[in-house]
């Protein structure tokens, strides 16, 4: 999902007019939008696959993003604990996430990615949901969030 809330306050991430991933919050009903434009990462297709995701650990306050697959390699970033969980305190900025990586479990790149989706899970975790390998030959993979750990392993 390219949009979420959690504890009174809404998520969004998308590409901006000049091509980078953003990502931006506002306290509800109506607060102004905080945005961060990370000018690390040029999305450069022209494919509406290739959108940009969220997912917050509730258990946590990690904020998840993948973006631009199809077919490619992971393209993911990760907030430091606690930024959804109380973001009233929390300076918003992308020092508060990490650099775009292509793994998920460190050492373990992933390629091949297309359609992602983060889920959260009843206890406060989350699922990354995506494809692996092509339409025709392609498979569902999930992998679970530990929050209480900060790590990603293979669920199925």
């Amino acid at each position: 999902m390219p949009i979420q809330t959690y504890k009174g306050w809404q998520y969004i991430t998308y590409y901006d007019p000049q091509r980078h991933v953003c990502v931006g919050r506002r306290k509800l009903p109506d607060g102004d939008w905080e945005l961060i434009h990370f000018k690390d990462y040029l999305f450069e297709g022209n494919d509406n696959h290739n959108v940009t995701v969220l997912g917050i650990s509730h258990n946590d306050g990690t904020i998840h993003l993948a973006f631009d697959h199809h077919g490619e390699p992971l393209h993911y970033r990760v907030s430091q604990p606690g930024v959804a969980t109380d973001p009233d305190n929390i300076q918003w900025n992308a020092s508060q996430f990490s650099d775009v990586r292509d793994w998920l479990k460190q050492g373990e790149h992933l390629s091949n990615v297309t359609y992602p989706r983060f889920v959260s899970t009843p206890k406060g975790g989350l699922l990354f949901v995506s494809r692996s390998g092509a339409s025709q030959n392609g498979r569902i993979t999930f992998v679970e969030y530990n929050p209480n750990r900060g790590v990603w392993s293979d669920r199925w």
